[in-house]
């Protein structure tokens, strides 16, 4: 039993090296981080911008918001009342990107499956459909992986395309 408990925890500490080195490779350029000159930049760009700098209104330790999209690129960084608080945003934020990852890969599991496991019983149509949902599910997953971009500095927390992240330096 100690054996496997060894096995086990080294396995558990291994998969979260792993995380952490998953985690490193999104980190992306860095933003300008004066919100208000942000949220001006990416309106000139043509960007649809929502921002905010009211702590009271906002609650919950974040002192300003700006969400920012055109289309294909976005942005969203916060900045938050303390450092700890942030640290603990950045974490959450990759924690559920990679959980969203792994859904995407289960599902494309799934439906592999499908095909396979039931591909007598299945109609034409039908392993179309799962056919053109792996290959949706595969373009969206090499999307996230290619385009998302994670940071955080000091009190300040930004994900968003690597574009979007470039425009608000403009």
């Amino acid at each position: 039993m100690k054996k496997f408990l060894t096995v086990l925890l080294a396995a558990v500490m291994l998969l979260g090296c792993a995380v952490v080195f998953v985690s490193c490779e999104k980190q992306g350029p860095k933003p300008n981080l004066d919100l208000d000159e942000v949220a001006d930049v990416l309106d000139d760009e043509g960007y649809e911008v929502e921002y905010s700098d009211d702590e009271d209104e906002l609650g919950v330790g974040m002192v300003e918001v700006l969400t920012a999209y055109d289309g294909d690129n976005y942005i969203h960084i916060v900045k938050y009342a303390s450092t700890a608080t942030a640290k603990l945003a950045h974490e959450q934020a990759m924690f559920e990107f990679d959980t969203e990852i792994e859904e995407i890969k289960l599902k494309i599991k799934l439906y592999e499956h499908y095909i396979k496991k039931y591909e007598d019983d299945l109609d034409n149509d039908e392993i179309d459909y799962y056919e053109d949902e792996i290959k949706d599910l595969e373009d969206e997953l090499e999307d996230m992986n290619d385009e998302v971009c994670f940071g955080r500095s000091g009190k300040y927390v930004w994900y968003g395309t690597e574009d979007a992240i470039k425009d608000s330096k403009d």
